[in-house]
């Protein structure tokens, strides 16, 4: 009876190890978002940043992330901004993935903002300061 137990957890154990789903692995220097989205430095000095897509990611949860990492990891001011450098698409470090490529901007009067109404990450240059890019980390779900 015990080696018939035995075959039997170990056909479960090999069923659950081929249909569990698999998840990609990150490298641990990657940052993790509060919206769960993951934000790797693209360059030496960490000044531009790459958003990589999940699920329903939408251009709210994108510059979520980016002013995310922006602040909890490079100390921008909330006053910053974060730039769309390159819009989505294919990852040039991970090419199984999605992504936007973001530099940080430093708050200027003289300089008008890129800004429209409705968030995009679909051209270059649009930019959000990073106050008004984590208020959208709470609707970046919906959209």
């Amino acid at each position: 009876m015990p080696v018939f137990f035995c075959k039997r957890l170990f056909v479960i154990f090999c069923a659950l190890t081929l249909v569990s789903p698999v998840v990609p692995a990150f490298a641990s220097s990657e940052f993790l978002a509060r919206n769960k989205q993951r934000v790797a430095a693209t360059t030496v000095d960490g000044a531009m940043m790459e958003v990589f897509s999940t699920a329903g990611a939408s251009a709210p949860g994108y510059f979520c992330a980016a002013a995310d990492y922006a602040i909890r990891r490079l100390g921008a001011n909330w006053s910053d901004r974060v730039v769309v450098i390159r819009p989505e698409a294919q990852s040039a470090t991970r090419p199984e993935f999605r992504s936007v490529l973001f530099s940080v901007r430093p708050w200027q009067d003289d300089r008008a903002s890129t800004a429209p109404f409705l968030m995009s990450v679909g051209v270059a240059g649009v930019e959000y300061t990073n106050t008004h890019s984590l208020n959208r980390c709470n609707l970046s779900r919906f959209f």
